[in-house]
């Protein structure tokens, strides 16, 4: 419908929530990768089971004005392991 890349990430994510299970999958890569017109280097993958469908605003709207700031892109980009991204994450609530 629409691209998901804002600046240098992208959160792809199901228009209908069909997941059996909620999800979150993170990509952070060194080498930028082509997203519609744009270049990113994090990419978000988000899937959500229907009786979870109210954790996709809690989720999605918080993580995109965030990474809206691109310091806080390039800090979350740093992140060598879960551990560290999550801390990185949760820094910059």
């Amino acid at each position: 419908m629409s691209s998901t890349a804002f600046g240098n990430f992208a959160i792809p994510h199901a228009m209908k929530m069909y997941a059996n299970k909620t999800g979150i999958n993170i990509i952070i890569s060194d080498q930028p990768i082509q997203w519609s017109d744009k270049s990113v280097n994090l990419v978000i993958m988000m899937c959500f089971n229907k009786n979870e469908r109210y954790m996709f605003n809690e989720i999605y709207e918080p993580i995109t004005m965030i990474l809206s700031e691109s310091e806080n892109v390039k800090k979350i980009l740093t992140s060598k392991d879960y551990d560290e991204f999550i801390q990185n994450l949760v820094d910059l609530l």
